[in-house]
């Protein structure tokens, strides 16, 4: 049951889908799930209200967030975004810090233009390297 719950919390964090303990750590608490369930408060699977947020992730495997993330910046939403990031292949797990930094934009600029977002200009003119509204409601599955 344990394992099949950490699937279902990596599902819905976009750290893992498939794969094994061993290729991708699917079904295990390795570094990027630890780091994750501490963001969240540390007992992510025994109070009701963390459940439920879990379950405000879109089923469609994205991710949601509702504020504009842009370099600079350091919280939880920041962390989420890197977590999306590392599971699609953008960033490495040592770059999951909750800071936007250089190499998060990077990685973002990449996915925007890899998603036909934008692929060009810059966080003042077109949003490229901000996590915008467009930005978000593609990362939400969108």
């Amino acid at each position: 049951m344990t394992e099949q719950a950490v699937k279902r919390f990596q599902q819905a964090y976009g750290i893992a889908n498939s794969g094994t303990p061993a290729t991708t750590g699917y079904g295990v608490v390795g570094p990027v799930t630890s780091l994750k369930i501490q963001n969240l408060g540390g007992n992510i699977f025994t109070t009701p209200n963390n459940v439920a947020s879990v379950a405000t992730t879109p089923a469609t495997g994205g991710i949601t967030i509702t504020k504009t993330l842009y370099i600079g910046i350091r919280n939880s939403d920041v962390l989420l975004l890197q977590t999306f990031l590392f599971s699609k292949g953008y960033i490495t797990a040592d770059n999951l810090t909750g800071y936007f930094g250089a190499i998060t934009r990077a990685a973002v600029r990449k996915y925007q233009c890899d998603t036909g977002i934008v692929c060009s200009g810059n966080e003042n003119t077109t949003g490229y390297g901000v996590v915008g509204r467009l930005t978000r409601a593609k990362l939400g599955g969108g």
